[in-house]
């Protein structure tokens, strides 16, 4: 049947129809979703258990879940999933029991242990979406150039400093200046003690309000940063985080806590007290509301933290179609398997490169670093819950390769096997970029004794005095030398810097012009 014309009553009595039985189909799904977590709790986690692969003991798994039930959160609980990790599953209401839940695992298998899966649970009631500012693709005029720094080396509570972190922002101040003819009055500068929670928004605010489409804005930040949680959001640490978070004394007492029911409420006080240290962080939506509603075509974040890769969905918005972009930036939506693909964003990382495979020479890959189930250990790192160096000096000492040395830190013989570069989406032009000194699951590395600064960054600023202030040359220089430091010099160590843009996947933003 062939319809020749269109009635705008119609139409709309059709969307409405149309809305309806969408509504009630997700309404039936979530529902059927929830009978069916039921049942999977009811047959306990000996259900999903299997001897052969699982990472976490079957009674831990037992007390989680019964632990997550007494934290309020009713409807979720954990089981093992194909891999033998432990996974989040049930029905929850928000993130908030999200991170609960997530908590409370970490809490009873340890702060640093990778036996949890990083999947969200099916069944979610609420999801936000996010506002976005899609940034233009011809420049209607030259604006103004701003960077807003942040180096936390100090913290408040007792957490383990970070050497390099102010060292770090002074190098990407000089670099801009020299080499993105940045004006030092357009430099702010937040270090140390003036690095509060509140001191770091107040300043993102005031940068996202006064900017305009002409502008140039760098964004920088080195300090900790927190794990992921299982929605791959990670989130990072002011001068003034609680020091729960990082007390090594408070895990070490979590684990010596009675296993029964008579240590359940022991246990509880540290996982709340730990969700509440987490609320003090900057949080991944008060970064995705920055870097989502800033008005600028020009704009670089770079974000040298560990797990600082979690950061790069920020940028994206749910895909599906613009439109999307603009809804309500808190939006509530039934999410279950099916649609979730079509409401969270997927951003793509830019992979390309000017280096020939042979660069990649003596590169550890994140597979083989996982396959040996050791832990990384090294000289120091920015992210929280992760091993002292300094009271580990004996094993330190055992995993230091001495195959790279101070000389050669820079790699310089790698120019030579550079190739020309043939894609034309590398040419400068507007847009937004995050670039992240590790990927979701890595620290990013430092050695004081021979750099000055964190690898990343040292790389970073050398790539741009290079380029000239060009963003993509400058990151593909600084990537491929840190991924090689850090393998070369430590052992089970690797860190892969990472960069995503919109509205291409691969921008590159020149600063000095």
């Amino acid at each position: 049947m062939t319809i020749r014309f269109c009635d705008k009553n119609l139409i709309f009595a059709t969307i409405l129809v149309s809305g309806f039985l969408l509504s009630s189909c997700a309404t039936i799904g979530a529902n059927l979703a929830l009978d069916l977590a039921k049942e999977e709790e009811a047959k306990g986690c000996d259900a999903s258990y299997s001897a052969d692969n699982a990472k976490v003991a079957l009674e831990d798994c037992v007390r989680i879940s019964r632990l997550i039930k007494k934290s309020g959160v009713l409807g979720g609980f954990v089981g093992y999933d194909n891999s033998g990790h432990l996974i989040l599953k049930g029905s929850y209401k928000n993130e908030d029991e999200i991170d609960l839940a997530y908590m409370t695992a970490l809490t009873i298998v340890g702060t640093s242990s990778m036996e949890i899966s990083p999947v969200t649970p099916r069944d979610l009631q609420e999801i936000k979406m996010v506002k976005s500012y899609i940034p233009g693709r011809i420049s209607n005029g030259t604006g103004k150039k701003y960077a807003l720094l942040i180096g936390v080396s100090k913290f408040k509570n007792g957490i383990n400093p970070i050497i390099t972190a102010v060292k770090d922002v002074q190098s990407i101040k000089e670099t801009l200046i020299e080499s993105g003819g940045f004006k030092d009055k357009n430099i702010v500068l937040i270090q140390d003690e003036q690095a509060t929670k509140k001191n770091i928004l107040n300043a993102l605010a005031t940068l996202k309000n006064k900017t305009t489409p002409n502008d140039s804005v760098v964004f920088y930040i080195s300090t900790h940063g927190t794990p992921p949680n299982t929605f791959g959001k990670m989130g990072i640490v002011p001068y003034d985080l609680k020091s729960e978070l990082n007390h090594e004394n408070m895990q070490a007492y979590a684990e010596k806590i009675n296993k029964d029911e008579s240590g359940d409420d022991e246990i509880l006080l540290i996982i709340k007290d730990r969700v509440a240290a987490l609320k003090t962080a900057i949080s991944f939506d008060d970064i995705q509301e920055f870097v989502t509603g800033i008005k600028t075509d020009k704009f670089v974040a770079i974000l040298d933290t560990c797990y600082s890769g979690s950061a790069l969905g920020a940028l994206t918005y749910p895909i599906g179609g613009s439109q999307y972009a603009y809804n309500e930036s808190n939006y509530s939506q039934n999410l279950n398997a099916e649609n979730k693909g079509e409401l969270v964003g997927n951003g793509k990382i830019c992979n390309i490169t000017n280096y020939s495979n042979k660069a990649f020479t003596g590169i550890t890959s994140k597979q083989e670093r996982k396959s040996n189930q050791k832990q990384c250990i090294s000289k120091g790192s920015k992210g929280l819950n992760v091993v002292d160096s300094s009271m580990h000096d004996v094993t330190l000492q055992s995993n230091l390769n001495k195959t790279v040395t101070t000389e050669n830190y820079n790699y310089e013989l790698l120019e030579k096997f550079k190739v020309a570069f043939s894609d034309s989406s590398h040419q400068s032009q507007l847009g937004k970029i995050i670039i992240t000194a590790a990927s979701g699951d890595e620290q990013s590395q430092y050695d004081s004794d021979k750099v000055p600064t964190s690898y990343f960054t040292y790389y970073l600023t050398k790539g741009l005095r290079y380029s000239s202030g060009e963003i993509f040359p400058a990151f593909d220089y600084a990537k491929i030398r840190t991924r090689k430091v850090v393998s070369e010099s430590l052992e089970n160590c690797t860190q892969t810097p990472e960069m995503i843009s919109t509205p291409d996947a691969c921008i590159n933003i020149n600063l000095s012009k």
